[in-house]
Formats: C-alpha cells, sequence, structure tokens
C-alpha cells in the first residue's frame, strides 16, 4: 500500500453482487447488480486449528484452511440481487408500463454461491475495494419494510475459496489512487496459475518443461496457451522465448530451444487466457544445461 496518500476510507459507497452461472461457483456470470444506498460490508477472515499434543505439551497447530465470515447491510435491494443471495427464481410478466417482475422461492432452491464487491471512498479522492469471491449466505438473510421502502437489515454468510488446486483465492483488497465507480460489467476473477513446474530432458541447447493442466483450460475454443518466461540473472530479468522456440505450448509440456550451452536458466510459466490475459506465474525452476 506505500506510494498512495491517505488510504484510509470514509465512507462504503457501493456494494455489487455477481452471480455464478454453475452450482459449484467457477463460471463468472457477466454482469454485477448493485444493492442501493450501501452501509455495510462486515469482514473477518477465520480459520479452524487442529492441536497436536504429547505428553499435555503442546507440540504443533495445523490450520484447515481460511474463510471469510462476511455480513452485508444496504438501504435496499432489487428483485434480482435478492435472487442472487437466496437462490430464488425470478419471474416477469407482461410489458411496461405493465410489467410485473416476481421473486418465488422454493424449498428446493438452493441458496448459490457470488462475488462480492465493496466500494469505500477515501479523503484523497481515491477508493478501497474489498472483494470476496466465492461467498454463499449460510447465515441470515433479513429484510423489513420501514419508512416505505423494502430495506436489507442484515445478510450473514461464508466466503470459501476459488474451487481448483492452483491460484485459490479468497479474498482481496485493492486501493486505487482516482475513484472510478464499480461497473456492472464484473472484473474477471484471477486466473489459475499453473503447478508443479518440474525440468524433463536437459541438453546443451535446450530444456524440456512440464507441470499441472489448469483447470478449464480450453485451446480449441478459448484459444487458451502457456507463457513461458526465463532469466539467465537469477530472476532479476524475464525475457519471453517465441513461440518457435518452445515459450507458447498449447500443453502442459515444452520444450525450449537455441539456449546457451553450459548456463544456468530460470524458468516459470502463466496460464494464457485467450492469448490476452495472463495469470500469475509458477514458482520458477532452476535448470544448468550442459
Amino acid at each position: 500500500m506505500s506510494g498512495l496518500p491517505n488510504p484510509y476510507p470514509y465512507g462504503l459507497r457501493q456494494l455489487m453482487l455477481t452471480p455464478y452461472v454453475d452450482a459449484q461457483g467457477t463460471v463468472l456470470a457477466n454482469t454485477s447488480y448493485p444493492m442501493p444506498v450501501a452501509m455495510t460490508m462486515g469482514f473477518s477472515e477465520t480459520e479452524q486449528f487442529d492441536e497436536l499434543r504429547g505428553d499435555d505439551v503442546l507440540v504443533a497447530v495445523h490450520g484447515r484452511g481460511p474463510q471469510v465470515d462476511w455480513s452485508l447491510e444496504a438501504g435496499g435491494i432489487p428483485i434480482k440481487a435478492w435472487s442472487i443471495v437466496s437462490g430464488g427464481m425470478v419471474l416477469e410478466e407482461g410489458v411496461t408500463p405493465n410489467r410485473k417482475v416476481r421473486l418465488r422461492k422454493s424449498a428446493d432452491h438452493q441458496r448459490p454461491y457470488f462475488r462480492a464487491d465493496g466500494r469505500s471512498v477515501s479523503d484523497s479522492g481515491g477508493n478501497v475495494v474489498g472483494r470476496i469471491y466465492r461467498c454463499k449466505a449460510n447465515g441470515r438473510i433479513q429484510g423489513d419494510r420501514r419508512g416505505g421502502a423494502f430495506m436489507t437489515s442484515a445478510i450473514d454468510g461464508v466466503g470459501l475459496p476459488l474451487v481448483g488446486d492452483a491460484g485459490r483465492w479468497l479474498y482481496e483488497w485493492i486501493q486505487n489512487e482516482t475513484d472510478n465507480p464499480l461497473s456492472s460489467t464484473p472484473e474477471a476473477n484471477p486466473l489459475p496459475i499453473p503447478m508443479n513446474l518440474v525440468p524433463g530432458t536437459i541438453a546443451a541447447t535446450s530444456v524440456g518443461l512440464a507441470w499441472d493442466a489448469v483447470p478449464g483450460f480450453d485451446n480449441a475454443g478459448a484459444g487458451d496457451k502457456y507463457h513461458i518466461q526465463r532469466s539467465i540473472d537469477s530472476g532479476v530479468t524475464w525475457t519471453h522465448p517465441t513461440g518457435a522456440t518452445g515459450g507458447e505450448p498449447i500443453t502442459n509440456s515444452t520444450t525450449i530451444t537455441g539456449l546457451t550451452t553450459a548456463t544456468s536458466y530460470m524458468f516459470r510459466v502463466a496460464y494464457w487466457k485467450a492469448g490476452t490475459t495472463l495469470s500469475d506465474y509458477s514458482t520458477p525452476i532452476t535448470v544448468v544445461t550442459t
């Protein structure tokens, strides 16, 4: 957070909810919906721990993985946003000006996963955005009518990591020097990171590399690729080998050619979604050519 003036927020201005289009909360929808007159976005990181004891002495403590306990409160909630939280069905009848929008909840409707984004404005003119990636309202969904409006007095739930073995993101805080409202078109979730990068065949001028395939990788439909980088100065600077030399593979293995003999290289790999958006890079490995 260093380098940005006065990051402290003074007011919550927006709450946006974004649904997922699948039951497990892995594919983010294309549209976000507001909770008007946002008042509260409560947040706490929690984790359960197992204790290992011997002769009544605490030997070790092992965490089971973090989660977020959150609560939302707003001065109103559109029917669509209520359905995102509750899993209810939105039905529309008629046409304007006689259109009717109805939310109907069945006992068979399960509460879905969704993403929550909150924007607070700071004294410096910037903002702080809090984002919980995979929320589920496993507590109260409470509303009441007062002052002639339907108020959202409390929605409580838990935030869990994104599904997958790589990049199991839980939440993030984003500090922006310039304030911009949250858009109804959500920023994409972070891409998963390729895991378990290992060397293959090592020769004088080439190195084989392999890693675990990224879930959802789609070279045929989306044109997904992997993006290799190499370094000869212990990771101070990185360069990208061309596709012709193995730097843009469409499978989870490649051979990087055109290297120098008896030279120490560091390699890392990222997921390249549709050939445009990069994930974070994997943990680098070091290989010495023969």
